[in-house]
């Protein structure tokens, strides 16, 4: 017997990127056996050949699947482990569906500021991620690729507009009410959202555990809050009895509490979002469905230059018809006229 039969799933990425730990969270929050195998330079080519893609994480499901893209995966997570399903088959699941959308396309850039940015974090995240990618090379080509990873991180900065000093201020001024809210939400419930888990604890953990927690200079400033930090904890990637952290597995697993929608973490997401990712999504939409290469956007009061996202229209859309077939554009209403901000229902009201 195999592994991969014994075990049901295996995971492929790198430990410092958010998306791989991001679905190395999901997994164990749902109780999901499987392994992690470190996505080195000896696996590259059979594993983009397969996957059709460059991307990571990689997920290998027990009849030899090999899938991308952290949402879709939860998704079939959840189909296959209802009882511990991470995103709300209920309108609920729209609340959860927004938060999750904002971390991963729009407070990812918060943690490649951290990193790429910093000389500090980005010589050691360079080294570390090089290290795992190239196990067995001469030294000289572990650190060849670690040079190549930074100069990778300042392009990154640049296309997501982290050039000027106003940005950089802006996105850590970002991080720091995130993690406010998110220290003040832990105080009554377990997980982001209440007693249970959810994507959104997945995107947070993953966030934490590949960026945050791991490189210097953010770890600092997580030091002001010992609640997320003792949240957030080491992970086992390759235990797969691991599961959720904190709190009661026997009920926060099976969803027997209601979530807290309108509680400190969300709240403050929902705010964040009104003031700069709302207008970032529509502007982005805007110029891809142009085909235009770059637009300009006002960020923290700034005009600044982005590169045209494909990848995050398409996302767009597909919550968008997600959201609609659910039969859930009443509940994504309700967040309109909660937060005042029509533009909820004109970007995600119809497919």
């Amino acid at each position: 017997m195999t592994d991969q039969t014994r075990i049901g799933y295996t995971l492929y990425g790198v430990r410092l990127s958010l998306f791989t730990r991001k679905m190395e969270a999901a997994l164990e929050l749902q109780g999901v056996p499987h392994l992690y195998r470190a996505k080195t330079v000896f696996l590259r080519s059979k594993l983009e050949a397969r996957a059709g893609t460059h991307l990571i994480p990689l997920l290998e499901t027990p009849e030899g699947w090999l899938l991308y893209d952290s949402t879709p995966m939860i998704e079939l997570l959840g189909a296959r482990y209802p009882a511990t399903r991470l995103i709300p088959s209920d309108a609920s699941g729209v609340i959860v569906r927004l938060v999750e959308e904002w971390l991963d396309e729009w407070f990812s850039r918060a943690v490649l500021h951290f990193r790429w940015n910093n000389p500090e974090s980005a010589s050691v995240a360079a080294a570390a991620i090089a290290a795992e990618m190239t196990p067995f090379a001469p030294r000289f080509a572990t650190r060849r690729l670690a040079r190549t990873l930074q100069h990778w991180g300042g392009r990154a900065c640049r296309a997501f507009g982290l050039e000027s000093a106003v940005q950089r201020a802006g996105v850590e001024e970002e991080a720091l009410r995130l993690y406010q809210a998110l220290e003040k939400q832990l105080e009554t419930t377990p997980f982001a959202l209440g007693a249970r888990p959810t994507a959104v604890d997945a995107a947070l953990l993953g966030g934490l555990r590949a960026h945050m927690l791991p490189d210097p200079a953010p770890r600092r400033l997580l030091e002001e809050f010992p609640r997320v930090l003792a949240w957030a904890g080491p992970s086992t990637t390759n235990d797969p009895s691991v599961g959720a952290p904190s709190g009661d597995e026997s009920t926060a697993l099976r969803g027997a509490s209601p979530l807290d929608l309108e509680g400190p973490l969300a709240r403050a997401i929902f705010e964040l979002a009104g003031e700069t990712f709302l207008g970032f999504v529509s502007e982005n939409r805007r110029a891809a469905n142009r085909g235009e290469g770059v637009f300009y956007q006002s960020v923290y009061g700034e005009s600044t230059s982005f590169r045209v996202r494909p990848e995050m229209e398409r996302a767009r859309r597909m919550l968008a018809e997600r959201i609609v077939a659910a039969g859930h554009r009443p509940a994504l209403a309700r967040v309109a006229e909660r937060t005042d901000d029509a533009r909820w229902l004109e970007l995600w009201g119809q497919a």
